[in-house]
């Protein structure tokens, strides 16, 4: 399946996205990355995000991958109480599985539609 996936943290940033992106090329195949871009928090109080997108190929199914990507989350620190805080040390969010669109208001974020445009 063809996967598009958001990354973002606004702690330890770009340790927590290279975490992620170690993670990410072990359960998809043909795996590139956009540039990595700044953005301030949205509905939130906190720090800024350094924000990324991925694409490529996945033969998990929807619900195995959402689970990788709460893994993936979970071993980067992200927890209930952390988000409380407004602390996101990373968030993994499935744009696009299979054709088929998810987040529908992400795709209308200005930063979305030029990570996107980045990966040429």
């Amino acid at each position: 399946m063809n996967v598009l996936i958001a990354l973002g943290s606004n702690y330890c940033h770009e340790h927590n996205l290279a975490i992620a992106r170690c993670r990410l090329a072990h359960i998809m195949d043909s795996i590139s990355f956009s540039e990595a871009l700044w953005t301030e928090p949205i509905g939130m109080d906190g720090d800024r995000f350094l924000n990324q997108i991925c694409s490529g190929f996945t033969h998990l199914s929807f619900c195995e991958l959402q689970s990788q990507l709460k893994d993936i989350e979970a071993s980067c620190g992200r927890s209930v109480q952390n988000c409380r805080m407004n602390t996101i040390p990373l968030d993994l969010d499935i744009l696009l599985y299979d054709n088929k669109r998810y987040h529908e208001k992400d795709w209308s974020r200005p930063y979305i539609r030029q990570l996107i445009s980045l990966m040429g």
